[in-house]
């Protein structure tokens, strides 16, 4: 039953009812939400008595579902500020006992435009003491509980990250805290995607079509929520109050403290296990895209000098020279397959560094894709591939100005004998035959006759893997002349259609 009283709304309940299809779970989402930040005033005896519910045992598994979710919504509505004030998290540090740590998960679900602020100066905090406490309990089950809630607390950073109100601020404090939670391998993960939220939901408001500006964000707008149903549990997103303005802010005061981060992760990736890294590629591509090029070019040519795949003159060594170097003291006694296994690593950062990067900085990573298809017989050759295709797609004005040089570097390659790096190169192939059959250049005809040629050929390859991804590769080019209908696409289009049946009649 809900009481109205001069203090506000009150929850009196007689007995734990199941809320599961409850028309009063959806009443008091909605409620939290319409009320906002007041909610922390006229509805928090309602949250109280919520928690109550959640604490009790014989609460069954429906039940807390649509408890989580109500509370949940009381989340978005008061911040996690508010609701640690009136639930606090605690652990005794007598007989080691926790309240209120199921608001974690919760927290983890529901929190959006918070405080980097209080992650730092209140959650960090929290989990240290879990943390320590883990190692003072004498049983060991109670200390592994300890540590878990600890581990819990550490992964709401990205959380927090969802369009914190505070990223200008407080992201310098914070990249210098990271750096230092990077020696904690559980965290890595998190850390990555919480780099990448922070990033991505920023460049996103950028590059919207909707220029809004702070002055046409009224307070009613900032306070919309979006409700979706979804297997029959109410899903709540509020719609960020980010405006270019605000993102464009952000942006700045990201790349203004990116570089020490950006280098931390560049280590941690090149001394980390390859099939363990991809969220860290991941996180150093969004970071890399916002720091300035010349700062990532140099961390790029610091790691080429590192494993001595460049001179002191920042020229490529041959590979003559570069089996030479095998006893120097960076490298010491390592074998070919270990030399090509930290090249094929660096390739892979590589593609990272593309998105984001200057002329200066992609010809450098040309240069090495070249260097690593001359160097060696067709160990990396899968990344490299990977990185081309990249800079291709990235970079349309590299396309056109090398264009010659491309195919011919691309053609005097063997075509590789297994279907991950043979896909690889098609791409390739396919973006530069695009931009062949569009700009319609007679002189350019041989060249494109020559892409397709090897495509066709591989149409007729013994192994049925091969064929199809040739298949594939031929599919999308047509789509990709399509995608326009104007005149200049269709006679692309035809001109593929006609190439493709000489070809098949030769």
């Amino acid at each position: 039953m809900i009481c109205c009283s001069p203090q506000g709304l009150s929850l009196v309940v007689h007995q734990p009812p199941s809320l599961a299809g409850h028309p009063a779970r959806t009443f008091f989402c909605y409620t939290f939400l319409a009320a906002g930040e007041f909610s922390y005033i006229y509805m928090n005896s309602i949250l109280l008595k919520l928690a109550d519910m959640m604490n009790l045992a014989t609460v069954d598994m429906s039940s807390t579902n649509h408890l989580q979710h109500c509370i949940g919504s009381a989340v978005i509505a008061m911040g996690p500020q508010r609701i640690l004030k009136l639930l606090p998290i605690s652990l005794d540090a007598d007989n080691f006992t926790c309240s209120n740590t199921w608001l974690v998960p919760i927290f983890k679900n529901h929190v959006v435009e918070a405080s980097l602020g209080f992650y730092m100066e209140h959650i960090v905090p929290l989990a240290k003491t879990f943390q320590r406490a883990s190692r003072k309990v004498k049983k060991s089950v109670i200390g592994q509980d300890l540590q878990a809630h600890a581990q819990a607390l550490w992964r709401l950073l990205p959380a927090f990250c969802q369009y914190p109100t505070d990223t200008r601020q407080m992201f310098g404090p914070l990249a210098k805290l990271l750096i230092t939670f990077l020696e904690d391998s559980s965290m890595h993960e998190n850390i990555a995607v919480a780099l990448q939220v922070l990033v991505n939901q920023n460049r996103s408001i950028l590059n919207s079509k909707n220029d809004i500006g702070e002055s046409s964000i009224s307070e009613a707008q900032k306070d919309t929520f979006i409700y979706e149903a979804k297997d029959s549990i109410l899903e709540i997103r509020r719609i960020p109050s980010y405006t270019k303005k605000t993102a464009t802010k952000n942006i700045k005061a990201l790349a203004s403290c990116s570089t020490d981060l950006l280098q931390a992760l560049v280590n941690l990736f090149i001394d980390s296990q390859q099939e363990k890294c991809s969220y860290l590629k991941d996180a150093i591509g969004c970071l890399a895209s916002i720091t300035d090029s010349s700062t990532v070019k140099d961390i790029f040519m610091t790691l080429l000098k590192r494993f001595h795949l460049v001179n002191g003159k920042g020229e490529f060594e041959t590979l003559e020279s570069h089996i030479n170097n095998a006893l120097d003291k960076e490298q010491g006694d390592l074998s070919a397959s270990e030399k090509d296994l930290q090249r094929s690593v660096i390739m892979e950062l590589a593609a990272s560094f593309v998105e984001g990067g200057n002329r200066d900085l992609v010809d450098l990573i040309y240069n090495f894709i070249r260097h690593t298809f001359q160097a060696s017989d067709g160990t990396g050759h899968l990344e490299a591939y990977h990185t081309l295709g990249k800079v291709l797609k990235e970079h349309a004005s590299f396309c056109t100005s090398r264009y010659e040089e491309l195919i011919d570097l691309l053609l005097g390659l063997k075509s590789p004998a297994d279907v991950a790096t043979l896909m690889r190169r098609l791409a390739c192939f396919h973006i530069l035959l695009v931009h062949t059959l569009k700009e319609s250049l007679e002189e350019e005809n041989t060249k494109a006759f020559l892409i397709l040629n090897e495509i066709i050929l591989t149409l007729k390859d013994a192994k049925e893997e091969l064929r199809k991804a040739a298949y594939d590769v031929l599919l999308s080019i047509s789509s990709s002349l399509r995608e326009t209908s104007n005149v200049s696409s269709d006679a692309s289009y035809h001109k593929l259609v006609n190439m493709v049946r000489l070809l098949l009649n030769s």
